[in-house]
């Protein structure tokens, strides 16, 4: 017998200068929930379910779990996510998985004009690309709390939203922060797994909610459009999830050396915000003593800016990252990235 999931209507509330997106659905009839809170009033909030079915779709395809809802989703979306199926069956060699969904669809009328467009933004290489490649076309950025920082890590978080504020000064963007409970409330096994299959999908439950005000929204890759790691945000899958009146454009396809590289061109001042480590111990900014950091840091200092990337312990030699050997192949990656342009430095 087949697992189900039964999606329920969202409910929104106005919490004095806050909104509050509560979404509630039953997993083989057992309920669950979670919650998206903004920062400040959504005025014309798009209640439709296609963000809560995205978050879904890589546990459901995977395991056969069948989507349920009453409440009818776009016409467009649903055929779109369908071309997830044959990417996964690929990546897994399985040709019989499958997405099976139970909603009724509906035709929505594009409606484009006047509408704007933002971009998820971390503080990190790939933010801070797709902000500068996109200046002038991009209105807004959004920062989830709930997904890389938590909302308890205070000293770390409150330095990030300072950063923040201040870059959405400097380029003249709107900020938009959402605190979810999210990544806390879905486990349900295979499909969940954040690094693999769910960050992307989880960005998507968050922006959909302003579909009204947003046209299109751009998410920062990871890797270049043709790899084909197993990666919750990349080329293949993030566009599959769009609709007939939001876009969705993963954007940057360029390696992680020629990344920095080009923000770096682009504007210094950078360097004084940059934040690309996860582990964050003790709540530091960047520990730059993991394999993120130190592979950030190294690629900065071959470039001749260490000096200039004071959101690392400027102490820590660079060529530190050598002592990591690579877990995957995407390490692999990196090193044969950082290996170019480490030899390309030393010919000149």
């Amino acid at each position: 017998m087949k697992n189900n999931i039964l999606i329920k209507k969202p409910v929104m509330i106005y919490d004095n200068n806050e909104t509050i997106f509560k979404y509630s659905y039953l997993y083989n009839e057992k309920q669950y929930s979670f919650s998206n809170k903004y920062s400040y009033h959504v005025i014309n909030p798009y209640m439709g379910i296609e963000s809560v079915i995205s978050v879904f779709i890589p546990h459901c395809i995977l395991t056969g779990t069948i989507i349920n809802s009453d409440i009818p989703v776009d016409k467009v979306f649903l055929n779109n996510i369908q071309n997830i199926v044959p990417i996964f069956r690929k990546l897994h060699k399985n040709d019989k998985l499958e997405l099976n969904i139970n909603i009724p669809p509906i035709e929505h009328v594009s409606q484009f004009k006047d509408k704007k467009i933002l971009s998820t933004f971390t503080l990190g290489v790939d933010s801070f690309y797709t902000l500068y490649s996109n200046i002038d076309k991009l209105d807004s950025i959004i920062f989830i709390i709930g997904y890389d920082i938590k909302i308890h890590q205070k000293n770390l978080l409150n330095t990030t939203l300072k950063n923040l504020h201040e870059i959405s000064r400097l380029y003249n963007k709107e900020l938009l922060i959402c605190n979810t409970d999210f990544k806390d409330k879905i486990n349900h096994g295979k499909g969940f797994e954040w690094g693999e299959y769910l960050h992307g999908p989880a960005l998507f439950n968050i922006v959909y909610p302003l579909s009204n005000e947003y046209k299109e929204l751009l998410i920062p890759s990871s890797y270049l459009f043709d790899d084909n790691y197993i990666w919750g945000s990349m080329f293949m899958f993030d566009e599959k999830y769009k609709t007939s009146f939001f876009n969705i454009i993963h954007n940057g396809n360029l390696s992680r050396t020629e990344k920095i590289k080009y923000i770096i061109n682009y504007d210094k001042k950078c360097l004084n915000y940059l934040r690309v480590c996860w582990q964050n111990k003790n709540q530091m900014y960047n520990c730059t003593q993991c394999e993120k950091c130190l592979r950030t840091l190294y690629v900065i200092e071959l470039l001749g800016y260490k000096n200039n990337a004071i959101t690392f312990i400027n102490t820590i030699d660079g060529k530190t990252y050598w002592n990591f050997k690579p877990k995957n192949n995407s390490d692999k990656l990196f090193q044969d990235e950082i290996r170019l342009l480490e030899n390309q430095t030393l010919l000149k």
